[in-house]
């Protein structure tokens, strides 16, 4: 994934496909999400986008605990960055909170 200026860290984010968009918010095994991602179905359909969260993957590693504020703030500023107005959201496990 390329890494993305968010909130003053950077996060792997990436997008595929075309349409309504869809975000995959993971959980703490970090990659629940990577096999449904890249599911032609979807991508054929929808517009799939996936980060891993602070701390995971090559995504920057945090200095101290990221509040669910700060998941939250970084979730927004991704749809911002890619210019999304309205998604619909699927999370597994801590990234469905």
């Amino acid at each position: 994934m390329p890494l993305t200026e968010i909130n003053g860290a950077q996060l792997d984010v990436r997008e595929r496909g075309s349409g309504e968009a869809v975000i995959f918010v993971h959980g703490a095994m970090g990659d629940e999400c990577a096999a449904i991602v890249k599911e032609p179905v979807l991508i054929n359909n929808f517009r799939v986008i996936d980060y891993n969260r602070r701390g995971w993957g090559n995504s920057s590693i945090p200095a101290m605990p990221v509040t669910m504020q700060q998941q939250i703030a970084d979730c927004k500023a991704i749809l911002k960055h890619l210019d999304v107005q309205r998604a619909h959201f699927a999370g597994q496990s801590g990234g469905g909170q």
